[in-house]
């Protein structure tokens, strides 16, 4: 008997296992469809808006704002419908008239602080969104725009106001990093080695402007320290491409 019960209690610890894990795996699966799905609608949305350009760069604060507020915005929605009845006011009663059915009803009254409490947060997150999704740089073959929502006039650049572009590659634990900073005369700076949005190949792109920099004659200062890193363990096609960024 007692073997029974030890057997019926491995079975039910499997099972609760088995449960966890399977609720682990399907998170992790719905953060990566979230990621994806999101990402892709973001890169969309800029292409659609930029008729013709190259590339488009997104700063890494209004990147990480672009992935977070569209699924704080889902779970603040879900909070508030799920304990609204919790936010319910003991005083009080509400009294409402149903014209479909020609009868009174009576209901509780809800707090307005907590109506108003989520609609700010929610309003917050959507106006945050707007901003990260509408303010970066775009890069054409003759001129590169500086996008904000909430300025009057985009600010636009030709490639003669580029200060000096700096190529190289950052060591990381596994590997590295690759980087490709493009410096204007005003101070501000662009990294298409970072969060970029492109139609065609994002290094097949880069080289396109990287050419259009050297006909233009800006001065390009090369670090090749840890090219190794960038490039091991790439299909040779990879490896040519950032050896052509990277020629003298």
């Amino acid at each position: 008997m007692m073997k029974i019960v030890d057997s019926f209690n491995k079975v039910h610890c499997i099972i609760n296992f088995l449960k966890k894990s399977g609720t682990f795996i399907l998170t992790i699966i719905g953060i990566s469809i979230y990621l994806i799905l999101n990402t892709k609608l973001v890169n969309n949305y800029i292409i659609s808006k930029n008729k013709d350009m190259l590339i488009g760069e997104i700063s890494f604060i209004n990147m990480v704002i672009i992935l977070i507020t569209p699924g704080l915005i889902l779970l603040l929605i879900y909070i508030y419908i799920r304990f609204r009845d919790d936010l319910r006011e003991d005083r009080g009663m509400r009294v409402l008239y149903n014209s479909r059915y020609n009868e009174v009803m009576e209901r509780p009254k809800i707090k307005v602080k907590y109506h108003m409490i989520f609609g700010i947060l929610i309003l917050s997150c959507v106006l945050l969104f707007i901003y990260a999704i509408n303010s970066n740089y775009v890069i054409y073959e003759d001129k590169i725009e500086k996008k904000k929502i909430f300025s009057f006039k985009e600010r636009e650049y030709e490639y003669k106001d580029i200060n000096e572009v700096i190529i190289g590659a950052k060591k990381r634990k596994s590997g590295g990093s690759f980087y490709y900073k493009i410096k204007l005369k005003d101070g501000d700076k662009i990294d298409l080695g970072r969060f970029t949005v492109c139609m065609e190949n994002e290094l097949e792109t880069i080289q396109i402007i990287n050419n259009i920099i050297r006909k233009n004659n800006i001065e390009r200062k090369i670090d090749k320290t840890y090219f190794h890193r960038i490039v091991e363990d790439l299909d040779k096609k990879y490896v040519r491409e950032y050896e052509n960024l990277f020629k003298d």
